[in-house]
Order: C-alpha cells, then sequence, then structure tokens
C-alpha cells in the first residue's frame, strides 16, 4: 500500500460546471498519513496546471474537501490533478479525474455574434448588434457599449433581460467619427447593480465615411 496515494472522488465523472460557481473538490487516502502535503491543481486541455491549493495531511483523516470557485475559462477536457508530497517536499504519488469535465458558462454571460468579424461599416447605415446568453436570465441589463481603439466607451443601449430569452438584437444606427479599431462590448449586470460577465467582438471593425 503507498502510504499517501491520493484518489479524487469528485469531480471524477465527468459532466459540466458552470463558472463562478464553487463545487467540493474530494479524494481519499486509502490510509492515513500525518506528515507531508496535498496539492490540488486543475489541468486546462492543453495540460496547463494552476495550483488551486496546498492542505496539509492530517493524522487519522483519509477524506480531504477543497471547496473550489471556478474562475478558468470556459472549456472542454479538464481535469482535476491530486499531489501527494512527503514531509522533505518529494512528488510522491498523484491521481486525476477518471473523466475530463467541462466548463460552461454562467447564466447572463453574453457572447458577442454581430459585429464580430473584421469589416468596415458607413457612417448612416443600421447594424444589427446581437449577442446571446447561454441559458434565459430573468433580471439585470445587457449594456451595450461601442469601444474605441484607445478604450473609450460610448454606451449605444441598455436592455433588460427577458426571461425564457438568450438572443438580444440591439439596431446601431452608425453615427460615430471615421476611424479603425472599433469593437462592440456587451456587459452583463445583476439585479442588484454589479458589474459581472462581459463579452468583445472577436475581431475589431472600421467606421467609414457615409455617402453623400
Amino acid at each position: 500500500m503507498l502510504v499517501g496515494q491520493p484518489y479524487v472522488t469528485n469531480p471524477d465523472t465527468g459532466g459540466t460546471f458552470v463558472r463562478t460557481t464553487t463545487i467540493p473538490v474530494t479524494w481519499t487516502v486509502p490510509s492515513p498519513v500525518d506528515t507531508g502535503t496535498f496539492r490540488v491543481y486543475v489541468r486546462n486541455p492543453n495540460g496547463t496546471e494552476t495550483l488551486l491549493t496546498t492542505q496539509n495531511a492530517v493524522a487519522a483523516q483519509t477524506d480531504y474537501t477543497y471547496n473550489w470557485t471556478i474562475t478558468q475559462p470556459v472549456g472542454t477536457g479538464y481535469n482535476i490533478l491530486i499531489w501527494y508530497r512527503n514531509a522533505a517536499g518529494s512528488y510522491l504519488y498523484f491521481d486525476s479525474s477518471d473523466v475530463p469535465f467541462d466548463i460552461g458558462p454562467p447564466p447572463g454571460q453574453p457572447t458577442v455574434t454581430n459585429p464580430n468579424t473584421a469589416t468596415s461599416f458607413a457612417q448612416g447605415v443600421v447594424v444589427p448588434v446581437q449577442w446571446d446568453a447561454p441559458s434565459p436570465v430573468s433580471s439585470g441589463t445587457f449594456q451595450v457599449y461601442l469601444k474605441k481603439a484607445g478604450g473609450s466607451l460610448t454606451l449605444l443601449t441598455t436592455q433588460a433581460a427577458v426571461a425564457g430569452q438568450t438572443p438580444y438584437t440591439y439596431n446601431w444606427t452608425v453615427a460615430h467619427p471615421v476611424a479603425t479599431g472599433y469593437d462592440i462590448l456587451v456587459w452583463y449586470r445583476n439585479a442588484v447593480g454589479s458589474w459581472l460577465y462581459s463579452d468583445l467582438s472577436d475581431a475589431p471593425f472600421a467606421i467609414t465615411a457615409g455617402s453623400q
């Protein structure tokens, strides 16, 4: 028997966990160990490991828990990895989730869908600014901004979240200076006014002079 050998018990069966929520990361050892530490990592799909916590081994204890608040990017193929280090600091034994899991977006997380490519719009045209939420939210607001290349923001509209609705549209009449490097930025604010989640156009666009 390998004293200190950890076994991940949660998350261990796949599934999707919502970003910003807290889940219990749990592991067990076959027999208690009273020295050394357990180091808990989350490993992304590319193999990069991020240390979440270090817990001391506890005499007579076989089950351990760490409450992980998920801040990693939305994606698939994550794993929990737990190492046991002895008192001398040597990494001896490890275990990882049996099945990879996904991190999903939180409710209200906007995703800009238009404009979302490198393009240009002439002054005076009407552009449908569009965004999606991954699941409906029934409270809060979406704040839609035009972001200039230098970083300054112009509020275009505020739309209330609508229960049962995931796609949103705002018809923007382009009346801003001719320039390149514009983006659309959409923020979600909850019912108490906290700025929670945002998304930006994937590629900047240009505004050109309108026809005379």
